[in-house]
């Protein structure tokens, strides 16, 4: 009966050699005798069998090669992977994420779509014991707080004349979920002004603004080009107004409408003459003529200029001289 040689079946798992009980004859291993029984690799070397005299046998001496390598060693199970517990976005209670994967040999790392599990997988005919090839990995419970938007830059600015709302907003690191913003001019008596899908920084045109023609919050243009101030075109957004910006977090903030005194707070009107009162002063809207400055400021218009108050000096000299001259014909008299 010939021996019998099983290779090894996995990671740790050693190959055998089986030598047959077999009478009269005797077995040696590299000119070692090797009672009958099974042996744990590894081993190798020339396996004989000698037939003992008094026994008949066709092969009185054969030789039989074994070769049995050491199984391979199991990989060593990693450690549970990194996480990732970001904020929770509305409506989101569990969203920890995996967030690095140890580089390991002949292991690779993938994430179950279904269970959100992280897959480790043996690679390259490597186990993690006999016949384990997978190890998966449970995310850890969410302890995440609602997420913060944090504000950049918010403020109104003026580009060629027009004010806009330029604004810069930034998520918390590890953010998972949509990026649109929503903002919102939130109007305290009445219809608020919202525009949706916008990025996380930019700039938007100021409510009732307008570029081409050039257009202004509080003001209507008329057909003559002239523009009339009015309470309607969202005039209620030049008195400082609350601006909400929407992720699924949340942020608000009070922004100030340009200054009157700049060029884009108003529109600036052509020259016009004195203004005449045929009639009663009526409280309706009026139609304003602005002179144009340089640097967009409108005049001063509190003070005497210069030429009215060398008048008024010149005056005052003239009835001092006539005074003191009334005074010393009255003192010779």
């Amino acid at each position: 009966m010939d021996p019998e040689v099983t290779q090894s079946t996995g990671c740790e798992v050693e190959g055998t050699l089986t030598v047959p009980a077999t009478e009269g004859v005797v077995y040696a291993l590299d000119g070692k005798t090797v009672a009958p029984g099974t042996y744990a690799g590894p081993l190798s070397g020339t396996l004989t069998a000698t037939v003992l005299a008094g026994y008949e046998n066709t092969d009185a001496y054969w030789t039989f090669e074994v070769d049995i390598p050491a199984a391979p060693s199991c990989l060593e199970v990693p450690a549970q992977p990194a996480e990732l517990d970001v904020c929770n976005p509305g409506n989101v209670t569990n969203n920890v994420k995996w967030d690095t994967f140890p580089t390991l040999e002949n292991v690779a790392w993938s994430v179950d779509e279904v269970t959100g599990e992280a897959v480790a997988t043996a690679i390259n005919g490597a186990a993690f014991g006999p016949g384990v090839t997978e190890v998966r990995f449970q995310p850890s419970a969410d302890s995440g707080e609602e997420c913060t938007l944090e504000p950049g830059a918010i403020e109104s600015t003026c580009v060629d004349a027009v004010p806009y709302l330029s604004y810069a907003l930034i998520l918390e690191e590890g953010y998972v979920g949509p990026t649109d913003v929503t903002i919102t001019f939130v109007n305290p008596s009445g219809k608020d002004y919202v525009v949706t899908g916008q990025p996380l920084s930019g700039k938007l045109l100021w409510p009732g603004a307008s570029v081409d023609p050039a257009g202004w919050p509080g003001w209507v243009r008329n057909p003559d080009g002239s523009y009339t101030e009015t309470t309607g075109n969202y005039a209620w957004t030049r008195d400082g107004v609350k601006v909400t910006f929407e992720v699924n977090p949340h942020y608000e903030l009070v922004v100030a409408y340009p200054q009157a005194t700049t060029a884009c707070a108003n529109p600036q009107q052509p020259e016009t003459g004195p203004e005449t009162h045929d009639g009663p002063k009526t409280d309706g809207p009026k139609t304003h003529a602005a002179p144009k400055t340089h640097d967009g400021v409108l005049p001063n218009t509190g003070a005497p200029s210069g030429s009215g108050l060398y008048g008024v000096v010149g005056g005052l000299f003239v009835v001092l001289g006539a005074w003191l001259m009334m005074r010393e014909r009255r003192r010779r008299a």
